[in-house]
């Protein structure tokens, strides 16, 4: 088992629409590759982790960087895993915002 996780830069404009078909493209092209994973969306940013045969995630990986939805797209880590972290999910997506947080209290600005 192999992970990587990034992260990038939404392009401005991006919205609902757009989060629903880069949902439904993640799940389709996960299933083919038998990847899972988890894509959050935080004002403007976005981070992912996806996991799987090495091989696999590598090439979406690639696929993803040239996704014209977002822009700046850097590796924060990558590497073997002992398990699966999201084995039931395809991809699954969370959408947060600041106001969120600040209902936890461990979060300081």
């Amino acid at each position: 088992m192999y992970y990587l996780i990034y992260v990038s830069v939404a392009k401005s404009g991006v919205d609902e629409v757009d989060m629903h078909d880069i949902l439904t493209e993640a799940v389709l092209t996960n299933e083919i590759y038998d990847l899972t994973g988890l894509l959050i969306y935080n004002d403007g940013m976005f981070i992912q982790m996806l996991e799987g045969e090495k091989e696999d995630v590598e090439l979406i990986f690639e696929k993803i960087k040239k996704d014209e939805r977002h822009f700046d797209v850097r590796l924060l880590s990558c590497g073997p895993s002992e398990k699966r972290y999201f084995q039931s999910w395809r991809m699954a997506l969370e959408v947060t915002y600041e106001k969120t947080f600040r209902q936890v209290e461990a979060f300081e600005n």
